[in-house]
């Protein structure tokens, strides 16, 4: 950027009060601090290079008598092309004549001095400089990364990251799962049997988010209840300060969550629950693994080099656990899926419908293939069905057999448009449950859960296959649709709170096949429910809403009807709606904003998912 300065302005140093010169300085100071807010892409993209730090440096007259704009922190490599050095060079030769020969300015402002400055914005950097923010660190914020244009360049980045990410947290996990293994043995005390870790930790596919999934056995000579267990170890914990703990009493399966205090680390502690160890132990055997050892600590993280790790089937699944986490899809205990519901989803993609060249099998594309094809399978109207596994003598198949349904009853109906994924463990030869009634491990989902995974399916069906597109057309292309299929939603769209919040909530809900939002004014969660959020598959908790009509541009006017306030079941929930306060111009002189009170507007995001999820409706019935 270029600012033309009088040639006495930049000698002056004095910087007296009454210094015309310095006067000068503080000008354009004032001036560039406008222009750093001012709507310039090349200075968003800028900003954006270092999250959480200051990227802009005032500028300030050089004893070389040049004005740079420099990025704190940042040092230019020998070689490297300066993309965010924005220098600025007025010799003392020049003038305003001679100024206004050589350069025509791409705009003109006028100064809080009332002068006019000739501003000359830069070139755009180059796209292999241009930074993207579709990871977050270890501590949750985003991290600069390249984002070339390129979507294989990109996915390389998310992989890389995941693994030194991983690396990075395995010391504060380990000191996380110690402290819960050392309680459960205090509290327990004759009860306590062993500890196992399950999960993807144990089958070491996971991400810098993941959940540690650990069971608590207690001796069967001496029966403990499961919830009693949960408790006694809960009241042992309370002791570590830097703790916050959930314990979910109510739930088929309770649950006691342990996390950090600052809530990045967590921990699922069930007690004498054996399906997750069995399922680690088909993966194990699938993988022709030798079972890992029976430790007190956790199996360290897994290396570049490692065989499995850069392997395309590891791969694929950490990538696809990756986008749960940064969606904010449902967990189980939240009233969604099991992880290992999605891991057998993933397996199926990559053993039956994506056949990938033997010498490319480790390559960036494949992966992204790999990826796309699974959004693709099940992403359709017909996902609905069982999916099954079996072992032969040629390693194991799977097979899935879809569901012949209306699709108008898709979002109305608890039994239509539900997945069905029978548990290995009980359908292949030599597992440990071989013989044994098979079980379903997904469990059924009400039409609002189903609606949300519709929509999050169909979003990354629509970008992944974007990523393919601009593959093939252009070869360095797809890097934007990549970065967007990662983007992670807002904090905690996807989970009802069991308690009013202190502030104004939009809500979604989907009930006899319609969908509405509201303004959340009740919540009333069933008794002895003690978790901050409500289970998706409660049909007794329930929740108040002032139901809003949405304009095309996300204004929510209430409803005009004698009945001001509407009752909803936890399980009619979809996901939350965020709003944006509704802001007009006073009368005061008509330039000063004022914001209207109980007025809101949907939220960009939010307003995107209200038309989508409202199509995928809208598809429903036409195909009736």
């Amino acid at each position: 950027m270029r600012v033309t300065l009088p040639e006495a302005e930049a000698d002056c140093s004095c910087f007296s009060p009454g210094c015309e010169a310095c006067r000068g300085k503080k000008v354009i100071d004032s001036l560039l601090g406008q222009l750093a807010g001012h709507a310039v892409p090349q200075m968003a993209e800028a900003r954006a290079y270092s999250a959480g730090q200051e990227l802009l440096a005032l500028l300030r007259p050089a004893p070389t008598q040049d004005w740079s704009w420099h990025v704190q922190g940042v040092e230019a490599e020998p070689g490297a092309d300066p993309a965010y050095d924005y220098t600025c060079d007025y010799p003392e030769t020049w003038t305003d004549d001679s100024t206004s020969e050589q350069l025509t300015s791409d705009e003109t402002l006028i100064g809080p001095d009332g002068a006019v400055y000739d501003v000359f914005y830069p070139s755009g950097p180059d796209e292999k400089e241009e930074t993207s923010t579709t990871c977050s660190d270890v501590g949750g914020s985003p991290v600069p990364m390249s984002r070339q244009r390129s979507a294989e360049v990109g996915i390389e980045g998310i992989v890389d990251f995941m693994r030194t990410a991983t690396k990075a947290r395995y010391p504060s996990r380990v000191r996380l799962y110690k402290l819960v293994h050392s309680a459960a043995q205090s509290a327990l005390a004759e009860h306590f049997e062993r500890m196992a870790l399950i999960g993807s930790t144990a089958l070491r596919i996971d991400t810098p988010d993941s959940d540690l999934d650990v069971v608590v056995y207690t001796r069967a000579e001496e029966p403990l209840n499961p919830v009693e267990a949960l408790r006694k170890i809960t009241e042992v914990l309370k002791s570590e300060e830097d703790l916050k703990l959930q314990l979910v009493d109510c739930a088929r399966v309770p649950v006691l969550t342990v996390l950090s205090e600052d809530g990045r680390l967590s921990l699922d502690l069930t007690v004498d629950q054996p399906l997750g160890e069995w399922h680690v132990l088909w993966f194990q055997s699938l993988w022709q693994w030798a079972p890992l050892p029976a430790t007190e600590t956790l199996p360290p993280p897994m290396e570049e080099g490692d065989d499995w790790a850069s392997g395309l089937e590891a791969t694929a699944l950490r990538c696809i656990k990756w986008w749960l986490r940064r969606r904010n899809i449902p967990v189980s205990k939240e009233g969604g899926y099991p992880t290992v519901v999605w891991t057998l989803m993933v397996l199926h993609v990559l053993r039956c419908s994506v056949f990938v060249d033997e010498s490319k099998k480790h390559g960036n594309r494949a992966l992204l293939g790999a990826i796309a094809a699974f959004f693709d399978r099940f992403a359709s109207e017909r996902s609905g069905g069982t999916l099954s596994f079996c072992m032969g003598p040629d390693g194991m198949s799977s097979a899935f057999h879809p569901q012949y349904e209306e699709p108008h009853l898709r979002y109305t109906s608890e039994s239509y448009g539900a997945l069905s994924v029978l548990d290995p463990t009980t359908t292949c030869e030599q597992s440990i449950a071989w013989g044994v009634m098979p079980s379903d491990l997904a469990p059924p989902l009400p039409p609002a859960t189903r609606l949300l995974h519709s929509y999050e399916l169909r979003r990354a069906q629509r970008l992944s296959a974007q990523v393919l597109s601009a593959q093939r057309e252009v070869g360095d292309g797809g890097g934007q649709a990549l970065e967007d299929l990662f983007t992670e939603t807002s904090t905690a769209c996807n989970t009802m709170p069991a308690a009013m919040p202190s502030h104004t909530l939009g809500v979604m809900v989907l009930r006899d096949g319609e969908l509405s939002v509201g303004l959340l004014t009740k919540v009333w969660p069933k008794p002895g429910w003690t978790a901050p959020f409500l289970h998706r598959r409660d049909t007794h908790s329930a929740f108040c809403l002032q139901l809003c009509e949405v304009r095309c541009d996300g204004l929510l006017t209430p409803w005009e009807s004698m009945v001001k306030q509407h009752w909803f079941k936890a399980c009619d929930f979809v996901c939350l709606a965020g709003l944006q306060p509704m802001v007009t111009r006073g009368q005061c002189r008509g330039k000063y904003l004022r914001r209207e009170r109980n007025r809101w507007k949907l939220d960009p995001e939010s307003l995107e998912r209200w038309h989508q999820m409202y199509e995928l409706l809208a598809q429903a019935g036409e195909q009736h």
